[in-house]
């Protein structure tokens, strides 16, 4: 099938490229490889999930990417991906204001689920209430232009 062949040379030029950038640094932090290649890591992997889902598309595999929540999140998805990082610094400052540690605390494993589920709940009830409260009422005044 063509979808998988695409998406296993993707997968093989992701491994390629971690394989050849390892001794590089490509998988430390602020090294000339990981600015370099990281985020075309990250887009081949991307790139290999989207063909699979293209190809699978109206199927069974595919129904979660066609669920109710799915669609919220996608009709979310802007103002997530404008304010996520402003959310992260949010909740490490808050961290830090109040002296916890949470991966001493609850391990780095712990934290990171932590971290992701409060920051992500967050992060999509002020997208929503920025939907409704902002974004909705400004596209109503589109008809006025």
């Amino acid at each position: 099938d063509y979808a998988w062949k695409l998406s296993g040379v993707f997968i093989a030029a992701f491994l390629l490229i971690t394989a050849v950038g390892w001794p590089f640094g490509i998988m430390g932090t602020k090294t000339v490889a990981a600015t370099a290649l990281r985020y075309t890591q990250a887009e081949l992997i991307f790139a290999a999930a989207m063909v699979q889902a293209l190809a699978y598309r109206n199927t069974r595999v595919t129904a979660l990417l066609r669920s109710p929540v799915a669609g919220l999140i996608a009709s979310l998805s802007y103002c997530i991906y404008l304010i996520h990082l402003a959310m992260i610094d949010l909740y490490v400052g808050i961290l830090r204001r109040i002296a916890v540690d949470d991966t001493a605390s609850l391990g780095f494993i712990g934290s990171g689920v932590t971290r992701l589920v409060i920051i992500g709940v967050a992060t999509i009830a002020v997208a929503m209430l920025s939907k409704k409260y902002l974004e909705g009422p400004v596209l109503k005044l589109k008809r006025y232009l």
